[in-house]
């Protein structure tokens, strides 16, 4: 995954409990989260996964979350 300077490598790695749920999620913070979101939307609308309209959280942040196809979830947030 790439974004300008920016580049996040996930791997699905051994999973010793494959029948368990993944509980962790990695919250990324782009410094235009609009672009970001226009650019992954795209990116990921071809790739079948559901991104998410942008929304803002009771916490201040206007984000978007998704889970990809190995199972990471992926949080992605701006201050609003």
């Amino acid at each position: 995954m790439e974004f300008d300077d920016c580049a996040l490598m996930l791997d699905e790695s051994i999973n010793v409990h494959p029948t368990l749920p993944r509980m962790s999620m990695l919250y990324l913070y782009p410094d235009d989260i609009a672009a970001y979101h226009a650019r992954v939307r795209s990116a990921g609308l071809a790739m079948g996964l559901d991104v998410p309209a942008l929304g803002t959280t009771f916490y201040g942040m206007l984000e978007f979350r998704l889970d990809d196809s190995d199972g990471n979830r992926l949080w992605f947030g701006q201050q609003a």
